[in-house]
């Protein structure tokens, strides 16, 4: 099923929901959908632009042989390559720095230095934060993910919400998807939990 998003401004791009299971937008979940197109349009039309890294691009050979030889990395492409994703791109740790990465079916990577406006100033342990909050999970469940105390993990929130310039966890997580400002990771934040917003278990 396909939806229209609308902003203030009129029509601000396409939603599409997508099923294995026949009729499965008819009835509830299909009003669902129609109830949430404004809020996603409102949430779209409020992403700042200009953050968005342009693909493809030239790979950096020593970048990716470092990224090829990340275990991590394998582990998380692997489970790229089981998702019904065709394009994602993310930030990804190499050593001490951030590069952002783009993948594209049947696991062909790039990647790039990232440059230091593009991640929105934010510190390794909020963008950590930050990628565990794209999973849909509760403060609490971030701080044991992550070994930090809630308490910690709030203000991280609190901080991260501020440089993103969002209003809302919501807002921050809608920008953070948009602008691949994420580091997903196969123990603390995995893709499954991204891209569906389910629970491991799920």
């Amino acid at each position: 099923m396909t939806l229209e998003l609308f902003a203030g401004a009129g029509p601000v791009g396409l939603a599409h929901f997508s099923s294995r299971t026949p009729y499965a937008f008819e009835g509830e979940p299909r009003n669902a959908a129609l109830a949430v197109s404004g809020l996603l349009g409102h949430l779209v039309d409020m992403t700042p632009a200009g953050n968005y890294p342009e693909w493809p691009i030239t790979v950096d050979k020593t970048l990716k042989d470092e990224l090829e030889a990340d275990e991590e990395f394998q582990e998380h492409l692997r489970e790229f390559q089981q998702s019904p994703l065709s394009f994602i791109e993310h930030l990804w740790w190499l050593n001490d720095h951030l590069v952002y990465v783009g993948l594209t079916q049947p696991g062909s990577t790039e990647v790039r230095t990232l440059k230091a406006s593009e991640s929105a100033g934010l510190t390794r342990q909020e963008i950590q934060v930050l990628s565990v909050l794209c999973c849909g999970v509760s403060d609490a469940e971030i701080a044991t993910r992550l070994h930090l105390s809630v308490r910690t993990v709030q203000s991280h929130v609190g901080s991260l919400r501020r440089k993103l310039l969002a209003e809302s966890r919501l807002e921050a997580v809608v920008i953070a998807l948009g602008a691949g400002i994420y580091v997903p990771h196969p123990k603390w934040a995995p893709l499954r939990m991204i891209a569906r917003g389910r629970s491991a278990n799920n």
